[in-house]
């Protein structure tokens, strides 16, 4: 089964985290990659981190992202033939190189438009890093649905609305995806992201939803399940009590809503050790079967309610049960040096 986790180069806890538990896994993803606009690639390589994979036998798979998740970006290279295949090419020149396994795609951003382009991008891609022999994954929003049709998509949804935080699940074609590469890695978290209201990173029911989706156009042996290994604190826009405040019920919702329009400032990442502060704090707390993810609130002293959810190794425990019991290629965290150590005994 494949683990996979990836680490973060300018994040000392996440190279500590990897010399530590690098030999549970399988794969990691360290982010050292990243092309721009003219398809140029700007790269990163960490001695030590190779000098890990070899002694642990774990399989390097570095990440790539358009940079900045910039929808421009990502459609600079996409629409262009002559950029596509300059990415393709400077992917391709810098997996070919003993130490390195594959790569991990990681085009994120409301780039909707251009999916079809993106489609064919991994597969020329693919196509040429297999006669390398080496491996491709790609990493996707969450869908519960196809997505809408490339013609009907529109630009300019206000940045932290609802509707804008959604369309970033409306690039990706994941049957066209799945056919071409080895793994298909769901990110099974930031349903309730930075700017949306507080509520659970991933929760169990959500994941249920987005795997019977997915289970349906791709095959199982290529779905990795992507966990989060951090939480988020969000803080009310204004006075609020934690009797004004209550966490939506579970599966009632297809989407939540913007954090804004629930009264919230955007949420602020948390580490586990973090939210295990917060919660020290807090006065209501709860985990629901439903979500897997504990959370609590509490009142600040400025008379704002902050609110807590995120992830420890008794919900992600729960939440791997899913793997075995739909038969996935595996699982991926983001990220390392995050996590409740425990994690890795449940592993």
């Amino acid at each position: 089964m494949m683990r996979l986790a990836w680490l973060v180069p300018d994040a000392p806890d996440s190279l500590e985290s990897f010399r530590r538990f690098g030999r549970r896994l399988t794969h990691v993803s360290p982010t050292w990659l990243r092309l721009d606009a003219e398809a140029r690639l700007e790269a990163r390589w960490q001695p030590e981190v190779v000098d890990l994979c070899r002694e642990y036998a774990v399989a390097l798979v570095p990440l790539v992202v358009n940079e900045g998740f910039k929808a421009e970006v990502a459609g600079a290279i996409l629409a262009e033939p002559s950029r596509r295949r300059r990415a393709v090419d400077a992917l391709v020149r810098f997996a070919d190189r003993p130490e390195v396994a594959g790569i991990n795609l990681d085009f994120e951003g409301p780039f909707g438009r251009w999916r079809h382009a993106y489609s064919e991008f991994v597969h020329e891609l693919a196509e040429r890093l297999h006669g390398l022999g080496k491996e491709v994954s790609v990493d996707v929003v969450c869908q519960t649905r196809p997505p809408h049709p490339v013609e009907s998509l529109q630009e300019g949804s206000e940045p932290t609305s609802a509707a804008w935080i959604a369309s970033w699940a409306e690039p990706y074609d994941y049957q066209a995806l799945g056919e071409a590469v080895d793994q298909l890695i769901l990110m099974g978290y930031d349903f309730h992201a930075r700017l949306s209201e507080p509520g659970p990173v991933g929760p169990l029911w959500w994941l249920e939803r987005v795997l019977a989706y997915t289970l349906s156009v791709t095959q199982a042996s290529k779905v990795v399940l992507g966990l989060p290994f951090y939480g988020r604190r969000w803080v009310s826009s204004g006075p609020m009590t934690d009797t004004d405040w209550a966490p939506r019920e579970p599966g009632s919702y297809d989407a939540p809503r913007a954090a804004r329009d629930a009264g919230f400032e955007p949420a602020e990442g948390l580490s586990f050790a973090q939210a295990a502060q917060e919660m020290a704090q807090a006065t209501r707390k709860g985990r629901r079967p439903e979500e897997a993810s504990p959370w609590g609130a509490y009142g600040q002293a400025d008379g704002r309610l902050a609110v807590v959810h995120y992830d420890d190794a008794e919900s992600l425990a729960t939440k791997l049960t899913l793997v075995r019991r739909h038969g996935l290629a595996g699982c991926a965290f983001w990220r390392l040096g995050q996590e409740d150590p425990g994690v890795w005994e449940r592993l």
